[in-house]
Parts: structure tokens; C-alpha cells; sequence
């Protein structure tokens, strides 16, 4: 009996062991793996840059054209499109090639040089389509126009506006005083004796004394709301001014356009 259960703790013993060991190959196996599919990916990547570059040779080529001479005639080029010369490798220009771009856009009308061309500065390569130029210009002439014609109403607008600070302070003038006037109408009243006036009357005055301070309450808003309204004006203006600018550039490109 006691064989036995030695051998069997044997047994389990040992296949604890062999978990364990999975185990840790197991832990062991996946940052392995992640390694591995990194350094593949950085090989893939930069390939080109690790592996050293192949030498290359430059050599200069001249291409001419054969003439052939007929004895009935004057010389001429070879029409048959023999061969000139032959290397291996590739053939660049040189100088190498320009790219001219347009300072627009629009629709090509006319080609004037094509690829292959010899051409200098100066010459005519290509030329758009007028009637494109001709729709940017009235358009922005006409912005131009609006962008003006803005300024000029805001203008106006100021000056409506001041006329309006000028009346509203007159009407807070007129409000002033008659609040003076109801004050001092209210304290005479104040001063006399009980019953030399009704009390109808002596309502009728504090609420004609209350009245009046509320006139003038309302007159110094307006004159605020003007003041707002006048620097909001200011604002814009210097906006419109901004604007007018900047359409007068769009209006001075279009023309050279």
C-alpha cells in the first residue's frame, strides 16, 4: 500500500512538473513571437536602406540624328529610324526637366508648345480660355462694389446714429428738468399742512414726481443704446474696411490674370 501511494505522489509529481514547464515556454513563447514579427516588419520597412546600395556609373550620351546623302539630291535626314546608339541602364535629360505651372486656374483653350519641344524663356505655352478671366474679374469687380457700397451705408449709419445721441440728449435735458420741476412741485406740497390739499392731489403729484424720474431713466438707456449702437458701427466699419482691401487685391489680380 505504501508503494503505491510513493509511486502515485511519483507520478503527480512529475506532471506537476511538466505543467509548469509548459507553462513557463508558453510565457516565454509570446513576447518571443511579438519580437520576431517586429524585427520581420522593420525588415520589410527598411529593407532598402539596410541592405547597401548598388554602385552605379554615369556616363554622358549624345543622341545625333544620320544624315544620309543622294546623289540626286541634297542632303537629308535618315527617315528609316535606325538605331542611334544603344547602353544599358537609363536615359535622364540634361538639365532635367521644368515644370512650368500656371499662377491660375482655369480651361486650356489653345496648346502652343507640346512635350519635347524646345522652348526659352518667354515663349507662349498654352492659353486659357478668356471668357474664364473675364467672369473672375466681374466678379470681383462687382464684390468690390458691394464691399463699398457697405462701407459707405455704415458711414451714413454713423452719422444718423450720432444725430440720434444728439436728440436723445436733449430729450434727457427736457426729462431733467421736468424731474427738477416735479421735485420741487412734491416738496412744497410736502411743507404744507394737513388738508390744504386733498388726497386725491397728493397722489396725483407723487405719482407725477415718480413719472418724471423714469423719464429720465429712460432717456439715459437710450442714450447707452445709441452709444452701443455707434461703436458696434465703428467695428464693422473697420471690418468693411478690411474687406474693401481685400476685394481690391482679388479685383487687381483678376486684371492681371
Amino acid at each position: 500500500m505504501s508503494n503505491n501511494s510513493s509511486h502515485l505522489e511519483r507520478i503527480l509529481s512529475k506532471s506537476a512538473e511538466i505543467t509548469r514547464t509548459r507553462r513557463r515556454v508558453g510565457v516565454w513563447l509570446f513576447p518571443l513571437g511579438v519580437l520576431i514579427g517586429f524585427l520581420l516588419i522593420f525588415t520589410l520597412l527598411f529593407r532598402d536602406r539596410l541592405i547597401p546600395a548598388t554602385p552605379v556609373e554615369v556616363y554622358s550620351a549624345v543622341g545625333i540624328e544620320e544624315e544620309m546623302t543622294i546623289a540626286s539630291g541634297p542632303a537629308r535626314k535618315n527617315p528609316t529610324g535606325r538605331l542611334l546608339f544603344q547602353a544599358s541602364g537609363w536615359v535622364e535629360p540634361d538639365p532635367l526637366p521644368i515644370k512650368a505651372t500656371a499662377l491660375t486656374d482655369g480651361i486650356v483653350d489653345v496648346v502652343h508648345v507640346y512635350e519635347g519641344e524646345l522652348v526659352k524663356k518667354g515663349d507662349l505655352l498654352a492659353t486659357l480660355i478668356r471668357v474664364d478671366a473675364r467672369l473672375k474679374r466681374d466678379a470681383a469687380a462687382a464684390k468690390l462694389v458691394d464691399m463699398k457700397a457697405s462701407f459707405d451705408a455704415h458711414c451714413v449709419g454713423t452719422q444718423l446714429a450720432m444725430q440720434r445721441m444728439e436728440i436723445e440728449k436733449a430729450h434727457l435735458v427736457v426729462a431733467e428738468a421736468d424731474a427738477e420741476e416735479a421735485d420741487a412741485k412734491w416738496e412744497r406740497y410736502e411743507k404744507l399742512s394737513k388738508g390744504a390739499i386733498t388726497e386725491d392731489e397728493r397722489l396725483l403729484i407723487r405719482l407725477n414726481q415718480k413719472r418724471r424720474a423714469a423719464d429720465v431713466e429712460v432717456a439715459k438707456a437710450r442714450i447707452t443704446g445709441v452709444a452701443e449702437e455707434i461703436n458696434q458701427i465703428a467695428f464693422e466699419i473697420l471690418a468693411l474696411q478690411a474687406k474693401v482691401r481685400s476685394a481690391e487685391l482679388a479685383l487687381e489680380k483678376a486684371e492681371l490674370d
